[in-house]
């Protein structure tokens, strides 16, 4: 079980009122659904729902329609007012305000990587952010199995937790000296993208989780992520995270900085996030050739 002790773990400069209200209430719903998930892992099977047509886009268990119920319980007690995006049709997601101009969202996936999660893996997350004016101001992503969160904000950084040590501030040194030349990507990625990334002395590794590809240099595993389109609302949570530690996120040519993908037009260029600036252009110019 988690070892991670009870008490508000985050820390960040000066932030507004509603990420203070969100981080805080993000931290200790997303403890319970981490723990109902991580105590059921293995203990149930694949529901499966009607998605794009791939197994990880179509795997569903009942622990991600109770997870998300667990922590949109805390949300709704602590955060009434927030509309709520959640990936899964659950009761409290459904009752929750509708979105409109001026009212905070929170964005939510209780399972980010269900079929790794079915498969007995640790790459899952279960992943929070809170959308405002158009925009993401925080997020909050705990891994239940590695023992590790993160939670970031925007203009306050980046900072990661690992078990019961103290949290510490990312921040990715230019040029990613200190991270492997390892760069994660989805299950579908097309074959000439990842020989276009690895002649460029990359090691490309597949993964089923945007969760753990989005913040790949925040927890260390490599240098960057590529994903073949334009990213969702639950993508961009770990790369909001990536981009406060000093990352860069390109869709296609675009530097992204948090703004909301549900308002960009549908864009058939990939999205790339690496840790240092330079080598997101190089990876970017690459695929643009080879896709």
């Amino acid at each position: 079980m988690r070892s991670t002790p009870p008490g508000r773990a985050f820390r960040l400069p000066a932030v507004s009122a509603n990420v203070d209200a969100f981080l805080t209430a993000a931290e200790l719903a997303s403890r319970q659904a981490g723990h109902v998930a991580r105590y059921l892992q293995g203990r149930v099977e694949n529901l499966g729902k009607r998605a794009h047509g791939t197994p990880e886009s179509e795997a569903l268990t009942a622990v991600d329609l109770a997870s998300q119920d667990v922590f949109l319980e805390q949300m709704r007690a602590r955060l009434p007012d927030f509309a709520v995006d959640a990936e899964e049709d659950t009761p409290l997601a459904a009752a929750a305000p509708a979105e409109a101009p001026g009212r905070p969202v929170i964005v939510l996936d209780p399972i980010d990587g269900t079929l790794s999660y079915l498969e007995g893996s640790d790459d899952w997350a279960v992943m929070s952010g809170l959308l405002e004016d158009g925009r993401f101001s925080a997020v909050y992503l705990d891994f239940p199995a590695l023992d590790r969160t993160i939670w970031a904000a925007r203009g306050a950084g980046c900072w990661l937790r690992e078990g019961r040590a103290e949290p510490r501030s990312i921040r990715l040194a230019p040029g990613a000296a200190a991270l492997p030349r390892r760069v994660l990507c989805g299950a579908w990625f097309p074959a000439p993208g990842s020989r276009a990334l690895e002649d460029l002395g990359l090691e490309v590794v597949r993964s089923r989780c945007s969760a753990v590809d989005a913040t790949t240099p925040v927890l260390g595993r490599g240098c960057g992520a590529v994903a073949r389109y334009r990213i969702d609302r639950r993508h961009a949570i770990g790369l909001f995270a990536s981009v406060e530690a000093g990352g860069t996120v390109l869709i296609g040519e675009q530097a992204w900085t948090g703004e909301d993908p549900a308002a960009f037009e549908d864009d058939a260029r990939p999205t790339v996030l690496a840790a240092d600036a330079e080598d997101a252009e190089a990876w970017r110019k690459a695929l643009a050739t080879a896709l």
